[in-house]
């Protein structure tokens, strides 16, 4: 059957092509989680066992480590902050793929629950990049196999 056309449960079974989008392997946001679990494992290590006191000198300003023991919660707070915004972002993305995938498929597929018949289940087998073998396979339901024993 063409590609084309919508498939139904009278026409399995069936081959569709889907053009799957890339995965999107963001290099920048990878770096903005780590560098953001990097950050914040430094802020907490810092306020479990940074001192109670810091000594420096008012003209020259504190050092980089000393910045680091001043303010641990909002160094740690910046950090778990990176890491969430990274982690929603690549959430998102790979959620807009999945939502490309899904209308791809309701487009071509017209077969509702009800439509097919007990004790199989849809099934897409892969043939190659993109295309698909949509067919009906008989449920391998544990259920049903622990009543076939009895």
């Amino acid at each position: 059957m063409s590609s084309n056309q919508v498939i139904t449960i009278d026409n399995l079974p069936s081959e569709i092509t889907i053009d799957i989008p890339e995965e999107t392997n963001n290099l920048l946001l990878s770096i903005l989680m780590y560098a953001g679990i990097g950050i914040a494992v430094v802020g907490f290590l810092f306020i479990i066992f940074g001192p109670d006191k810091i000594y420096y000198n008012a003209g020259e300003g504190m050092t980089f480590i000393q910045m680091l023991q001043a303010y641990p919660g909002p160094i740690a707070s910046v950090g778990g902050v990176l890491f969430f915004a990274g982690s929603q972002i690549s959430n998102y993305m790979g959620q807009k793929n999945e939502n490309i995938i899904n209308d791809q498929l309701d487009a071509q597929i017209n077969i509702q629950d009800s439509d097919i018949p007990e004790g199989f289940v849809l099934n897409m087998k892969p043939l190659e990049e993109g295309k698909f073998l949509v067919e009906l396979v008989e449920s391998k339901n544990e259920d049903d196999e622990k009543k076939n024993k009895l």
